[in-house]
């Protein structure tokens, strides 16, 4: 696919746009303890009536580097090995107006992805990629067994491992349709 920086940006956003509105609506053991324990430490810089700290608070993982990376990772492999069944061809965008990198641009880009056939895919994996434990191994008040098991996505080695990871909870999903994709990715992968 040949895709210019509009519907490339277009599709970063949404990709985290959607990952923000499911952490927003669930409560999963892991969120309520990064909620709590920032509110526990009031950090003066943070105003945590405004941003859900289980999504980018100091202890998310997906705020780090291996977190993003990883969400990007799988969610880009994912669309690619689906880009078929998703008809992520058939995205086109105003040519006259798609050359011209604005805010407009931008947002209508948003717009126009929000209405193709990825988007309900890309909720899906939102929600089981939500359902991840992302606290970091630095959280406080973590018992020392999830410690250790979170400790493993630091470093470089991390990178490989929350990958790893995702694709498998990916496989394992109850939607056909995701794991039917996360399998053939994962023995295009070889994991």
């Amino acid at each position: 696919m040949q895709w210019n920086r509009i519907k490339q940006g277009a599709f970063l956003i949404v990709v985290w746009q959607a990952i923000q509105t499911v952490i927003l609506g669930m409560d999963e053991p892991w969120m309520r303890h990064l909620r709590s324990v920032i509110r526990q430490e009031s950090l003066p810089l943070l105003n945590a009536n405004q941003t859900d700290l289980a999504f980018s608070g100091p202890y998310s993982l997906l705020a780090t580097d291996q977190g993003v990376r990883g969400v990007l990772q799988v969610t880009n492999d994912m669309c690619f090995i689906g880009a078929d069944i998703l008809k992520l061809s058939e995205w086109v965008l105003d040519e006259l107006k798609s050359d011209v990198i604005n805010d407009d641009a931008i947002s209508e880009s948003v717009k126009t992805l929000r209405e193709q056939p990825v988007y309900p895919f890309l909720e899906k994996i939102a929600r089981i990629i939500a359902e991840f434990d992302w606290r970091a191994s630095s959280t406080p008040q973590l018992d020392e067994e999830t410690r250790r098991g979170q400790m493993v996505y630091k470093g470089s080695s991390g990178y490989k491992e929350m990958r790893l990871q995702l694709i498998r909870r990916l496989c394992d999903a109850k939607d056909q349709e995701i794991s039917r994709i996360a399998e053939r990715l994962r023995g295009v992968l070889k994991y």
